[in-house]
Parts: structure tokens; C-alpha cells; sequence
């Protein structure tokens, strides 16, 4: 089953260096998402595209996605002045890409109590090491710490967190993309005012049809923006004892508990 929620880094778009779309975009071409899944001991994933799950009326099945090439977001880097000057041919080793004497850098708040996170800010940061970006893993054991006080002392850039890519109304999947949000832990300063505009009319939608068409065209545009880089939604199995019965409508994205009580056991 896969899950309703998917794992994506969100960028501080006032900082300096990530307020650059077009960097955010060499991000995700830099980041092989397979690569994540592959080495999460027993783990399965379906790439994240956007903020929506795949199975959600707002989905945008036209949106491609940024594929992993190291080459394109080296060249992209590049463009935008961020240089490899000092990579050591012998060695065969990158080194962190520089512009005006600054680093190239990442600092990205991770959870310490959640072993998932961590494996994949490692893996991140070894791909990423690899195009020439500096990451820097800031753990935290309770989202409570990150104070304004944190915030100034440590600078995070980016927070590798879990977003809703599926709720019981598509709008739930982008109210973490919403400027006026007061969602908890907010963070990235992500500013669009036609991602708010369409938001709003499709929150006020009744026609479902009408609904799935306006937020559509938020995913072609919150994807193309790229506030976060996106990731990918895990996948679990499941499993009962065959003598429990009716229990498909459980086993699906929401694993509605209420329809348990229609349960019931059959030895034959």
C-alpha cells in the first residue's frame, strides 16, 4: 500500500543561495530517487512528482518529471556561476562548487528520533556530494526546538520532512504549498499567488470536476517552481490471517479503521 504521505526536502526561499529556482531545479536532476529507495534496508517507494498522490483527483499525469542527470545539473550549476574550481583530476574527487568565495552549501534539518530520515539525508548528501553541494545535516530531536533563536544561530536552508500527498479533499494535498497556511512548523517562505489564487477557488469549488481541473493546474505549477525538492511516497505491505474476512476496504491509502467492526472470522 502506498503510503498518503511523501518525503520531500523544503527549501528556505529567502536564502541566498536557494532562492534560485534554477538551482532547486539542478536539486532535483542531482538526486537519484531510485538510488534513495534501493538502499533502504526492506523499503519500497513510488517517486513523488509534485504534491499530490498519484491516486488524487488533483494529480497531473501531463507533468514530467525531473529526471536524475548529474551531467544536466552540473551544467546548470555552472551556468549560474556556481564553479568547481578546484576539482582535483588525479584524485578524481569533487570538490564543493564556489561562487564569490561562498560554498556551494545545504543545511538541512533532519529528525534524529526517525532512522528513515537519517538514511536518507546520508544518501542525499553523498549524491549530492557528487555534483559538487555541500550538505549539512542539522538533527533535532523535537520540532518544539526549531525557535527563531535556532533558526538564527544554525541557518537551515532546507528540511527533509513528510508532506500530505493525499487527503479526503484534493486541496489538503497543497495547503503545505498555501502562503496564508498556519500549518504547524511552517517553513520555506513559498510565495505564488497563483498557486494561492487557484487555491482559494478551488477550495470554494463544489463541482468536483471543476475542483480536479483547477488543482491540476496548481501541480503543473507548484512542481515547476520547485519549493521542495520531491521524493517519494513509501510503500508498506500488510499482512492477516487468512481467516479474516472483509477486510479489502482497510487495507487502502487512509486504512480506515472504522471498517474493522465489519470484520468477521471464518474457519471453513
Amino acid at each position: 500500500v502506498a503510503s498518503s504521505m511523501y518525503y520531500a526536502i523544503v527549501y528556505d526561499l529567502k536564502d541566498p543561495i536557494w532562492h534560485d529556482g534554477q538551482l532547486r531545479q539542478a536539486i532535483a536532476h542531482g538526486i537519484n530517487i531510485e538510488g534513495i529507495i534501493d538502499a533502504l534496508p526492506r523499503f519500497e517507494g513510488e517517486e513523488s512528482i509534485g504534491p499530490f498522490h498519484p491516486e488524487s483527483a488533483g494529480y497531473n499525469h501531463e507533468v514530467q518529471p525531473f529526471e536524475f542527470d548529474p551531467v544536466k545539473a552540473k551544467m546548470m550549476f555552472m551556468h549560474r556561476g556556481w564553479l568547481d574550481t578546484q576539482q582535483d583530476a588525479h584524485a578524481g574527487e569533487n570538490n564543493v562548487r564556489r561562487k564569490d568565495g561562498r560554498e556551494l552549501e545545504m543545511r538541512m534539518l533532519v529528525d534524529e528520533r526517525n532512522d528513515t530520515y537519517k538514511r536518507i539525508a546520508q544518501i542525499i548528501r553523498q549524491q549530492l556530494a557528487e555534483i559538487g553541494v555541500k550538505v549539512v545535516i542539522l538533527l533535532y530531536e523535537d520540532e518544539e526546538e526549531i525557535t527563531e533563536e535556532y533558526i538564527d544561530q544554525n541557518k537551515p536552508q532546507a528540511w527533509l520532512r513528510q508532506f500530505y500527498g493525499l487527503g479526503f479533499d484534493p486541496y489538503e494535498a497543497i495547503g503545505s504549498w498555501y502562503s496564508l497556511s498556519s500549518e504547524f512548523c511552517k517553513f520555506g517562505n513559498y510565495k505564488n499567488e497563483d498557486v494561492d489564487r487557484l487555491f482559494e477557488l478551488g477550495n470554494s469549488t463544489k463541482d468536483a470536476n471543476k475542483q480536479a481541473d483547477i488543482f491540476k493546474e496548481t501541480h503543473t505549477m507548484i512542481y515547476g517552481d520547485q519549493p521542495a525538492c520531491f521524493l517519494f511516497f513509501p510503500s508498506g505491505y500488510f499482512a492477516i490471517n487468512a481467516d479474516f474476512k472483509n477486510t479489502d476496504e482497510y487495507f487502502r491509502l487512509h486504512m480506515a479503521a472504522y471498517t474493522i467492526k465489519d470484520w468477521y472470522v471464518s474457519r471453513n
